[in-house]
């Protein structure tokens, strides 16, 4: 594990990358109002020499209330390479998220664009003036007021599936910024389960895997024996 504050567990390490599982309730890095709380940064420690950057090692980010996985280069030049990888849309990720409602196709693909909202640029909208967005769902198990999608973020934008989810009208399960808070859900039902990247060494693909936390498996648990 890393860190004392709280437990981050360790899903692989090498030379080049800390692959971390990401709780929900920790922020990235300090700042957008993280104020004195702790971070990822902060457990980070020795194991990253990319300290000239105020964003150690950070080439991704989860948002506070989201879990999973996270890759973390451990120099500059391996944080280099894959923010290129990150830009070029190289990199492949997998979400599961908790919906509210029942969307009305199985499989669908949101393209819509992003931007900040004029009035509180720390929140993000559905704008025509924003950045390209793309994101890819498979409804894969439904209950009778919400929904279990497997999802695929094309691009990375701020808050992107989040914000997706909502404008097609199922926001994401305990997302009061978004969507509506989920009694007895303390974090968002979203969790980035797999990341598959070139790793530096041998431009190879490899991929990452968080198990879901214990709170929304859980839930999953419930919805399949009903």
């Amino acid at each position: 594990m890393l860190g004392e504050k709280q437990q981050i567990a360790i899903l692989s390490q090498d030379g080049y990358l800390l692959v971390i599982d990401k709780p929900a309730g920790i922020a990235m890095h300090p700042g957008n109002g993280s104020g004195d709380e702790e971070t990822v940064v902060d457990h980070l420690g020795s194991e990253v020499s990319d300290w000239d950057s105020q964003r150690p090692g950070i080439v991704h980010r989860l948002d506070k209330h989201t879990s999973g996985v996270v890759v973390i280069a451990k120099d500059a030049g391996t944080k280099a390479l894959l923010q290129r990888q990150f830009k070029s849309r190289q990199v492949e990720k997998h979400y599961i998220a908790g919906v509210q409602g029942i969307p009305d196709r199985e499989r669908a693909r949101i393209e819509v664009p992003i931007g900040a909202r004029p009035k509180n640029p720390l929140k993000r909208a559905v704008r025509p003036d924003g950045k390209p967005a793309v994101t890819q769902y498979h409804l894969t198990h439904q209950a009778e007021d919400w929904s279990l999608l497997d999802v695929y973020p094309l691009t990375g934008r701020t808050h992107q599936i989040r914000v997706h989810l909502s404008y097609i009208g199922h926001p994401v399960l305990g997302d009061s910024v978004y969507g509506v808070s989920c009694p007895g859900l303390a974090q968002h039902f979203l969790h980035a389960k797999e990341l598959t990247i070139l790793h530096p060494a041998t431009q190879q693909p490899v991929t990452y895997t968080a198990q879901l936390p214990p709170e929304l498996d859980k839930k999953i648990a419930r919805l399949n024996s009903g």
